[in-house]
């Protein structure tokens, strides 16, 4: 694969910046659910959630064996399962559609972004390489979060979020939001992505990769044919999951055009 002059430059700066960058052709597994997470996968680094109650042996595992972690954690929503929300009841807005016990956050509010901070806190001192927030596009009309949040709240949103990420040693990823590509993509270390090929929108993924940065990329499906289809782009990293990320992983090939 050619690299740009940019390309080129993180390559030179990232032990300068002293955290980790994720280039194209970085093989990854994403794993949630189940009460073990398996460790055995063949894969540079591991997406998990930074709730895990086994998230440190982990690491430290992980670690041990030359790879990195990925912490997720949902950064435009409140979970009614999660510890760390209380102070945020008056910053929520409707009720995310298929998943009851989510609702949008108003990212605006200090408190909202007080918790964000805590869990960066958190990721840094359980040793997180990188982190993954979830749902930043409330934005959306079709995600109606009630909020009238704005695609400027979301890019402030989005830079801050990447300034204290950064300010704490992690790298970060764009989590889909694929129209805020092209606003914020400068300001995030890799991309993770859910189902482009189904929406045909991976295209829009190629100016992370033409910043050899990666893309990771996630198509829930049983079918081993999806690692054949020709939208998908040269140098994405793609598996097929299913839909409750559980261990079960089928990894496609990485296609590097030089």
């Amino acid at each position: 694969m050619k690299l740009s002059a940019v390309a080129w430059f993180l390559l030179l700066v990232e032990p300068v910046l002293g955290r980790w960058n994720p280039h194209v052709g970085t093989t990854f597994q994403i794993q949630y659910s189940q009460s073990t997470t398996d460790l055995s996968v063949h894969a540079d680094a591991f997406d998990l959630d930074l709730d895990d109650p086994k998230l440190s042996s982990y690491i430290h595992t992980l670690h041990s064996q030359g790879k990195h972690v990925i912490c997720y954690f949902s950064a435009g929503t409140w979970e009614n399962y999660r510890d760390d929300v209380a102070g945020t009841q008056h910053d929520l807005g409707n009720t995310l559609e298929d998943w009851p016990d989510e609702r949008w956050w108003d990212i605006r509010a200090s408190s909202v972004r007080h918790v964000i901070t805590k869990r960066l806190d958190r990721a840094k001192s359980m040793g997180c390489d990188a982190v993954d927030p979830d749902n930043v596009d409330g934005y959306t009309p079709e995600n109606r979060s009630g909020l009238g949040l704005t695609k400027s709240d979301t890019i402030s949103f989005l830079t801050w979020m990447s300034d204290q990420a950064h300010s704490r040693g992690m790298s970060i990823g764009l989590k889909n939001a694929i129209g805020l590509i092209p606003s914020v993509e400068s300001h995030f270390d890799f991309a993770v992505n859910e189902q482009c090929l189904k929406y045909n929108e991976c295209d829009a993924y190629q100016r992370f990769l033409d910043h050899n940065k990666a893309v990771f990329h996630i198509e829930y499906t049983t079918s081993q044919s999806r690692c054949d289809d020709q939208d998908r782009l040269d140098g994405m990293t793609t598996v097929l999951k299913h839909t409750n990320l559980n261990n079960w992983r089928i990894e496609c090939h990485i296609n590097l055009v030089g």
